[in-house]
């Protein structure tokens, strides 16, 4: 074998030293550079397991947080509703209220100028009775040529009145 390792110029001594330098290179390395690197990974690995589990947690916080938001705008929206539906039933009651009380105002002014026109009619028809009455008096005692007794005057007023209403 020495000539086999001899022939491809391989030196056994120096390949033992060559040997026994990488074991205590390799050594060192796995104790001063490997495991400390490594458990720095680990530990940047259980940090990004952490921080994509509160980025999950987050997600679903968020996705909660929406539903609850929109379960909120929902619930909002239908209370609006109800309260417009309200003040809209109860602004119809206030309005046809409004409109039969001023109805009721307007049929009482109407009853009223009714009243006052009737007492009106009645007044200047009176009025219009003695003085067609009057006139008739004066007329029939020209004509008769003498003064009239008060119950001629008051034969020739009915029938002056009479003849005025048909």
């Amino acid at each position: 074998m020495d000539a086999i390792l001899e022939a491809f110029g391989i030196d056994v001594k120096l390949l033992l030293a060559q040997l026994l330098n990488f074991g205590i290179l390799a050594f060192v390395l796995t104790k001063l550079l490997y495991k400390p690197m490594f458990k720095v990974l680990n530990e940047r690995a259980k940090k990004a397991e952490e921080i994509e589990t509160g980025a999950k947690e987050i997600a679903e916080a968020r996705s909660d947080m929406e539903t609850w938001r929109k379960d909120q705008q929902r619930s909002a929206k239908e209370e609006a509703d109800d309260i417009i539906k309200t003040a809209t039933v109860d602004a119809q009651k206030q309005r046809a209220d409004i409109l039969a009380k001023a109805n009721t105002e307007a049929e009482a002014m109407r009853e009223k100028a009714s009243r006052s026109i009737e007492l009106e009619r009645d007044r200047v028809f009176q009025e219009s009775q003695q003085e067609l009455a009057g006139i008739a008096l004066l007329a029939a005692e020209k004509v008769l040529g003498r003064e009239t007794r008060e119950d001629d005057t008051r034969r020739l007023a009915e029938e002056a009145v009479n003849a005025l209403r048909r």
